[in-house]
């Protein structure tokens, strides 16, 4: 995942937030993506959905700690 508006630093050349969707080898050799690795955009939305869910998961991971 890259969600920053420009990742080329990190050394992607996709512009903008996005996801990479990779094919890996499953051990029950089924196929649940492509086989050609792609881009997903991230929305807006994507992108305050995730926030929220890193913050519910620091507030939980947190309380365990205690």
């Amino acid at each position: 995942m890259h969600l920053l508006p420009d990742s080329r630093s990190l050394g992607c050349a996709v512009v903008g937030a996005h996801v990479h969707v990779r094919r890996r080898v499953n051990p029950n050799r089924s196929l649940a993506k492509s086989r050609f690795p792609r881009v997903v955009p991230a929305s807006d939305d994507v992108l305050a959905a995730y926030g929220d869910y890193q913050a519910e998961r620091s507030e939980v991971v947190g309380h365990e700690l205690e």
